[in-house]
């Protein structure tokens, strides 16, 4: 069986092998962080934990601002349009790279005392911060070339490496200053990343020097900067929860809140998954106007998409017991409202990629920002009401509020350039998505009783295998157009 199983792996493609284990790694990744989970949440205080993942949070909104997310999709496109000078190209972009996160660095030192004030971080902690996202996006950039070009062995090893060393030597830095536990977090993870992702540095500090032009730097920014209000508003509504938590109620509450979200992010591995699948192959059918196939055939990936968080819904109590100790325990009333907004975070891919395909992307930043200022809002007026219960399910309202915002747009589109065709069956996709919210409220209302919730599980799981062979066959061929000429 084993030698069948390698025997068929040899005959796939080089690209199917990539995939492969890029999914692997996303899962390995995740895995690892789930697994020592247990570990940070009984040697982190619950306040020493919520600063943790709000230092993190400011990480990441400050690189949206102190590299434009210059690795991201601009930097892959353009490894493709400008193919035949592409290390002018990289080269150019790594930078402009540099320059946007000195002159950010520069900013901040300017006001240093007033942004340590805003960030509600010391001085030794900004500045770790920095180094970590310079690291992180070099890595970043080598990362794209590596899934550009289908090259995923060294790419698969240094992501696996540094998941591995992150919380073995973040364990280890923990215990060996007990009273400074949360700075030993912190300056082990930037040096493990800055040991892992410092050579990629090193190497596009050089090349970035050598080869820079300003014609891709204006074509860089040209791309991007109408581009950053959308990163950062995804970054908010993503994960401002836990600053405002902090802010508002204090950095315990935080802490139970993002190991709550932590937990329920697991799904989103499973997002990306679908989607990376999802799109090549719906992007095929509208290119060959088969919009009914789209309608009919997603429709089951939706109803598995709901299935997988309302498995995570039903059993976080156990869950819980398993990962943290019991004063984390309260957080398994945030998975609900956190879990559904990653089913909802799916559905809007089902109609972003219409507006994707026919680069209608300026009313993606629109709908983006409104829903991270709604955010910021609805939590500060709730969060001091309800605790930090009331995050999740403020994320959950945004979410459906963004759905439909993206639903609006693709039947704008529709009516432009697809003749009005209405692709999906939005009266059954309205009544799975009320149906999944009905059962995950009914999920939490007996998490006090284990048998009811195994038999309502049971039941939904009864339903999935009598269908099962539909969602074989569906995912089959989305997995065979994935690869084909789009």
């Amino acid at each position: 069986m084993i030698k069948k199983a390698i025997e068929k792996y040899k005959m796939l493609s080089q690209e199917v092998r990539a995939s492969f284990w890029f999914l692997v790694c996303g899962f390995l990744q995740r895995g690892i962080s789930v697994i020592t989970t247990p570990i940070f949440s009984r040697v982190l205080t619950t306040a020493e934990y919520g600063d943790f993942s709000v230092f993190n949070t400011w990480t990441n909104i400050v690189t949206i601002f102190a590299t434009l997310n210059l690795a991201s999709g601009v930097y892959t496109r353009g490894l493709i349009k400008y193919g035949d000078d592409r290390d002018q190209y990289t080269g150019s972009l790594e930078s402009l790279l540099i320059v946007c996160v000195g002159v950010a660095f520069a900013v901040y030192l300017l006001f240093q005392e007033q942004w340590n004030q805003f960030f509600g971080l010391s001085s030794s902690f900004m500045y770790a911060m920095f180094i970590e996202i310079l690291v992180a996006a070099a890595f970043h950039f080598w990362s794209a070339q590596q899934r550009v070009d289908v090259k995923y062995v060294r790419l698969v090893f240094f992501t696996l490496l540094n998941a591995l060393l992150r919380p073995t030597v973040g364990v280890i830095a923990v215990l060996s200053f007990p009273e400074h536990r949360l700075e030993a977090r912190i300056y082990s993870m930037v040096l493990v990343d800055t040991l892992t992702f410092g050579i990629f540095f090193l190497g596009f500090f050089k090349n970035g020097l050598k080869t820079l032009t300003t014609k891709y730097w204006k074509y860089a920014l040209a791309f991007n900067l109408p581009l950053v209000p959308h990163y950062l508003s995804q970054v908010v509504l993503n994960q401002s929860d836990r600053v405002m938590i902090k802010s508002l109620v204090g950095s315990s509450e935080a802490g139970i809140y993002s190991l709550a979200y932590s937990l329920a992010s697991l799904m989103l591995i499973l997002n990306t998954a679908v989607v990376n699948t999802l799109t090549p192959w719906m992007y095929k059918k509208i290119l060959k106007k088969d919009y009914s196939s789209i309608g009919t055939k997603t429709l089951p990936i939706l109803l598995l998409i709901a299935f997988t968080n309302f498995t995570l819904v039903a059993f976080s109590p156990e869950a819980f017991r398993i990962l943290a100790p019991a004063s984390y325990h309260s957080a398994i009333w945030v998975i609900p409202s956190v879990a559904a907004s990653t089913y909802f975070i799916f559905m809007y891919s089902l109609f972003s990629n219409f507006e994707y395909y026919y680069d209608k992307t300026k009313f993606m930043m629109g709908i983006s920002v409104a829903g991270a200022c709604l955010n910021v809002l609805l939590n500060y007026i709730f969060i001091p009401i309800y605790g930090f219960y009331a995050a999740g399910y403020t994320t959950l309202f945004c979410y459906i509020l963004y759905c439909i915002g993206h639903y609006l747009i693709m039947r704008w589109v529709s009516r432009k350039y697809m003749g009005g065709e209405k692709v999906y069956n939005m009266k059954l996709i309205v009544m799975i998505s009320a149906l999944f919210l009905l059962l995950c409220g009914l999920m939490m209302m007996v998490y006090n009783h284990m048998l009811i919730r195994i038999l309502l599980y049971a039941a939904i799981c009864a339903a999935f295998v009598v269908k099962r062979k539909d969602f074989v066959r569906i995912f089959a061929e989305m997995r065979d157009a994935k690869h084909e000429e789009v």
